[in-house]
């Protein structure tokens, strides 16, 4: 092919590609699931929460439950198209041992994503507990906040920041990798951080403090 011609050709796959990219964004719409569960106090001594991916939000509620909400928002051209990126997140509740559990993690996502590109969906994890119930969240990527919550919690966490506001109860914070903001806590606060800064005020009893890099 002569290079002008070629040149010609380039350029006339480049607008189609773009004007089908064009195409493919004007066309594309926000799609969400939302996953709700509540688990009864009574029938549990603890919770623990295994969460590998999105933001967390956790407060105190006046119910005799622990509630959990999941919400997924994608970008996609249709419902089918957003549910089959849905369906590589796998949710799933029990009871087992006096212990409830909610885990929330990826699936293999198999071959199409060696040959399709996909957006991936933003996650949404709210938690509302009644006060003083005992939970231990297990957390991947995400940030967690802490909102007026009196409880006995253990957060762990792999990558994400951790931010509380007036906690009362015994505090375990272990993060891999993010910043640990406490305001105006109350009780025994023991925190482990691999990379991050730290930082706490308020009426706290007894204090444990172990830092891998960060002020």
């Amino acid at each position: 092919m002569p290079k002008t011609q070629f040149m010609k050709f380039r350029t006339l796959t480049l607008t189609a590609l773009i004007l089908g990219a064009g195409i493919t964004i004007t066309n594309a719409r926000t799609f969400e699931k939302v996953v709700e569960h509540n688990f009864a106090v009574a029938q549990f001594e603890k919770t623990e929460l295994k969460i590998d991916l999105g933001d967390i939000s956790i407060t105190n509620v006046d119910s005799p439950q622990v509630r959990i909400v999941i919400k997924m928002s994608l970008m996609a051209r249709n419902q089918e198209s957003a549910d089959e990126v849905f369906e590589e997140y796998s949710i799933r509740f029990t009871e087992e041992d006096k212990i409830a559990k909610a885990i929330l993690s990826k699936e293999n996502s198999g071959w199409k994503r060696l040959f399709f590109w996909r957006d991936e969906p933003q996650i949404q994890v709210g938690i509302q507990i009644p006060k003083g119930i005992q939970l231990k969240l297990e957390c991947g990527h995400g940030d967690v906040n802490l909102a007026d919550v009196d409880a006995v919690l253990e957060i762990i966490t792999g990558s994400g920041n951790v931010m509380s506001r007036n906690t009362t109860g015994p505090l375990t914070v272990v993060t891999g990798k993010g910043d640990v903001s406490l305001v105006d806590i109350s009780g025994k606060l023991t925190a482990v951080t691999g990379a991050g800064d730290f930082e706490a005020t308020g009426n706290i009893e007894t204090l444990e403090v172990v830092t891998g890099k960060g002020d």
